[in-house]
């Protein structure tokens, strides 16, 4: 496992508490703009994918993670989707890794699992960077979803956007097994989310693809508008 401290640089503002809320999220994982900028030379707009996202945007003034009584960080968890289908941002990141990784705030980088896991106890799966952009394969999806058995939802933040508002997708805006439903285990192996609120200035929202690592590519391409499984 690698560990990168990097050096503290000025991000968005000189003064931290002037940023706004959305910055402020971004600011907890990046320390400067030089990877998302990349991305927006692109043509691309990254996107935060979790419903931990509710933690972070939610807090006013220390956007820090609160030990629990046992000493141990309340683990959160999010996923960094650059929004690239075509693959060609992602192959710029592959042969230039050190720009994406120079950009983290101090981190420890978990190879073998695609995840960055942050000093403040929010881990990122960061596959999407340098893998298939279409399909993210995660070891468990179920962490990108609210807590309950039924009407699960998900949130996401996008690095710019209209309104730089937390958008969120209720369980009528995700498909897997079956299409659509409220039941919390059609989302566990395969999902695709719809991101298609106000702050989406898109006539076709956008939407992304996951499946669990030890799933079957060919059903997840079952849900997709060109061929749903229901």
């Amino acid at each position: 496992m690698n560990i990168n401290n990097g050096p503290q640089e000025t991000f968005g503002l000189e003064n931290a508490s002037e940023e706004p809320a959305w910055a402020q999220v971004w600011r907890i994982i990046f320390q400067d703009e030089k990877w998302l900028n990349e991305a927006e030379c692109h043509g691309l707009n990254p996107v935060l994918v979790g419903f931990d996202l509710e933690h972070y945007y939610k807090s006013e003034k220390s956007l820090t993670i609160a030990p629990k009584t046992s000493g141990k960080l309340d683990e959160k968890y999010l996923v960094l989707q650059p929004g690239d289908m075509s693959g060609d941002f992602t192959t710029y990141s592959r042969d230039m890794p050190e720009l994406f990784f120079s950009c983290l705030k101090p981190h420890e980088f978990d190879k073998a699992n695609k995840l960055v896991r942050l000093r403040n106890g929010l881990t990122i799966y960061i596959g999407a960077v340098f893998d298939d952009p279409e399909i993210i394969k995660l070891p468990d999806l179920t962490k990108l979803y609210s807590p309950g058995k039924q009407n699960p939802e998900s949130r996401y933040l996008f690095w710019r956007h209209a309104n730089n508002t937390l958008g969120r997708v209720g369980y009528d805006e995700m498909r897997g097994f079956g299409g659509k439903g409220r039941q919390r285990w059609r989302f566990e192996s395969i999902c695709c989310l719809i991101l298609s609120e106000s702050c989406v200035r898109a006539e076709h929202p956008p939407e992304y693809f996951f499946q669990r690592e030890d799933f079957d590519d060919s059903v997840v391409r079952c849900i997709d508008n060109r061929g749903k499984n229901g």
